[in-house]
């Protein structure tokens, strides 16, 4: 009885351990990976799970590198284990709560992202990073003089490589003919807070630039302690404007580092019309008798004002006084009083201001925006018959307008200049010839059209430039 008994025993266990064995499963230990791969092969993020994925220039992207995903709590102080994306550009992971920042492990040869931005929470828990090519520049830059300059006119991502404290790399950003809002931001790490870029923009454009920034930026990006990601944003227009900028910045960790940065536009420019005022002559050019006061033929030789200093010339308005009647006066250095004359209608040292510009190539324009204020002075230099051909023909000119011009028997200064093309100065060609060289940047921090022919002045005397007396 007990043999038969322990046979059924050994019988009953034997088919416990059968039906177990039968009923289980190898099972991996979890990575925290969550594939899904289904019987087909195909991968697809479990449900509920938080999941990354990469695009570059609008279409998916999976990465020819082994690379992943890390998720970081809010306070920087809990981050996973990584997650590598899959052949499908794909990395997933349950068993999170929350809210978190994602970054990747490495990135690509080539590309750069913007590791501050992407953020994550158990509302929305995917979230796609966006890779951008990128343009890279070292040893490069090192002036604004043509040669030396970096000149980019597409937008995108680039990385200037600092190789030491204190380097600037320099930038002309020209767009051409996609004129915009356009925005400049540096996109470095500021978990790792070890770099802090910088910019400064300078005004200018394509042909010349200040010596000095207009503006230093190093903040409006992303930030932490030490990192400070700078952001700037500007309206640059089509043609030959540009935006003239300098890369640099600081480092807590030595150098060479790297300053990643994004140029984006951002929209157009909203078009604002500008109204130009007609600029009149108030001279009263007739004389007792009704005839024009017409400039006389000089015998001797016209020479501009200025004192030279070291190879170069100062435009002196000391020297320059106003007299009774209304005209102004240059005094030489043997106290010889002389009538001041600007030359309007001939070239004169800088400009022939009825003909072609010699820095653009283009015809001189008399339309003027001096301090946001439209003012046109074609009537007031070229006279009636170049104002009629700039507006396309009298029928484009006002009533009020025509009224006005009339009232002054349709004389201006072009009519009343001698052959060498001058009249006597007073305070609206003074005006003129002021409103001229600011609005055309002609004395700029050394960079002006009269500092690049050799031309120094203040910001007062600078409309001596077209000036001189005849020197008998």
């Amino acid at each position: 009885m007990k043999n038969a008994m322990k046979k059924l025993f050994a019988v009953l266990f034997c088919v416990l351990l059968i039906a177990l064995a039968a009923g289980c499963k190898s099972v991996a230990p979890d990575s925290g990976n969550n594939g899904g791969n289904d019987d087909d092969g195909d991968q697809k993020p479990e449900v509920g799970a938080f999941t990354v994925r990469l695009e570059c220039e609008g279409k998916p992207y999976v990465p020819e590198i082994e690379m992943g995903a890390v998720w970081t709590t809010l306070d920087g102080f809990t981050q996973t284990e990584p997650v590598m994306f899959n052949d499908k550009g794909v990395a997933s992971r349950t068993g999170l709560d929350g809210y978190y920042t994602v970054r990747l492990t490495a990135v690509p040869s080539g590309f750069t992202y913007d590791p501050n931005i992407y953020t994550v929470n158990s509302d929305s828990k995917d979230v796609t990073i966006e890779l951008f090519p990128l343009t890279r520049y070292s040893g490069k830059g090192t002036g604004f003089d043509a040669g030396r300059v970096i000149k980019i006119s597409k937008t995108g991502a680039y990385r200037v490589t600092l190789n030491q404290a204190g380097q600037q790399v320099y930038f002309c950003f020209s767009p051409g003919g996609e004129g915009g809002i356009y925005e400049f931001e540096s996109i470095n790490d500021i978990a790792l807070n070890e770099i802090n870029p910088r910019m400064d923009v300078y005004s200018g454009g394509s042909f010349w630039w200040s010596q000095k920034p207009e503006q230093s930026v190093n903040t409006g990006g992303e930030s932490s302690i030490y990192t400070k990601n700078f952001k700037y944003e500007t309206q640059i227009g089509s043609g030959s404007s540009a935006c003239i900028f300098v890369i640099k910045g600081d480092s807590r960790v030595g150098f060479p580092v790297n300053v990643d940065f994004k140029i984006v536009r951002k929209g157009n420019i909203e078009q604002i019309q500008q109204v130009y005022d007609l600029i009149v002559p108030q001279e009263n050019f007739y004389d007792e008798s009704g005839r024009l006061k017409k400039t006389p033929e000089i015998n001797g030789t016209f020479t501009y004002v200025g004192k030279t200093s070291g190879g170069r010339t100062v435009l002196d308005g000391s020297r320059v006084k106003k007299g009774e009647d209304g005209y102004y006066r240059y005094q030489d250095e043997d106290g010889k009083e002389y009538m001041l004359y600007a030359k309007l209608t001939q070239t004169n040292r800088l400009v022939h201001f009825l003909g072609v510009d010699a820095e653009s190539g283009a015809s001189v324009n008399l339309r003027l925006r001096v301090n946001d204020q439209g003012k046109d002075y074609t009537y007031f230099i070229g006279g009636y018959q170049n104002y009629v051909q700039k507006m396309g023909g009298e029928a484009y000119i006002s009533p009020d307008v025509m009224a006005k011009l009339e009232a002054i028997g349709k004389v201006s200064y072009f009519d009343c200049v001698n052959s060498d093309g001058v009249y006597a100065v007073n305070d609206e060609i003074k005006n003129f010839l002021y409103d001229f060289s600011v609005a055309n940047y002609y004395f700029f921090d050394g960079y002006g059209w009269g500092e690049l022919n050799g031309i120094d002045s203040s910001d007062s005397n600078q409309w001596l430039f077209a000036c001189g007396y005849y020197k008998v």
